[in-house]
């Protein structure tokens, strides 16, 4: 039987029956459009409500704020693991460069390409802006290839079984409710074309997120989200 909903209007809309490792194009690309934008915004406070300082959770030798932590949980266990460590350099170089907050911004995202069952991959066109002030704020290209495969759902009951956070067990739910996950972000360097007709530069930060078997690079921990040093202008880190 065809699954179906009824909208509060009275009308009946049938549900594409999914089954497997099948996802719906939309969702594939919403899933990515979310990663990059979740892991790659944040602000020196905590997501609650007050909006208390954020003291960041500890990662190697840094740190990374609590909500780009919690979207790294999108990203498959192993890759996940490489990739907070580099993030942390990155942040850390904002921070100690004046950054007390900053917004990644979309600027186009590819059709998801089938390249095995239930593995695809999504091109994100963007730019990372920061700052004091997000309004007059400096910005770094970052343009990724995002592998995404389908996994099983998580749901919140399981996750609160496994987290006893329980900020972080809702955060971890909802993003895996989708039944996805990143395995890896490689830089993109060719040319784009993006809808308003400009055309990004394909440089990319340093983030180079593969997994890698050479060290891992030390990263400046900086003392809080919050005590920015504010000595030097921001700078795009080397």
């Amino acid at each position: 039987m065809t699954p179906f909903v009824t909208r509060g209007n009275g009308e009946i809309e049938s549900l594409e029956y999914m089954a497997g490792n099948d996802r719906s194009p939309a969702l594939i690309a919403d899933f990515a459009r979310s990663q990059m934008i979740g892991i790659f915004t944040w602000r020196n406070t905590l997501p609650v409500e007050g909006n208390p300082p954020d003291p960041g959770i500890a990662v190697g030798q840094g740190k990374i704020s609590t909500t780009s932590y919690r979207y790294t949980f999108g990203l498959s266990t192993e890759f996940a693991e490489v990739f907070r460590t580099k993030l942390a350099t990155v942040m850390a170089k904002l921070t100690n460069n004046g950054a007390q907050e900053t917004v990644y911004i979309p600027a186009n995202i590819s059709k998801p390409v089938l390249v095995s069952p239930g593995t695809w991959t999504v091109d994100v066109v963007g730019s990372l802006f920061y700052g004091k002030d997000l309004k007059v704020g400096s910005s770094i290209p970052i343009n990724r290839r995002l592998t995404i495969r389908a996994v099983p759902p998580l749901t919140l009951s399981e996750a609160s079984l496994l987290y006893k956070d329980k900020g972080l067990a809702v955060a971890v739910a909802r993003i895996r409710s989708q039944g996805l996950e990143t395995t890896s972000m490689a830089p993109l360097t060719r040319n784009f074309t993006v809808p308003n007709g400009a055309a990004p530069n394909p440089k990319t930060s340093t983030l180079n997120e593969k997994t890698s078997t050479s060290p891992t690079p030390a990263a400046t921990t900086p003392s809080s989200f919050t005590t920015p040093n504010t000595n030097s202008p921001p700078t795009t880190p080397k």
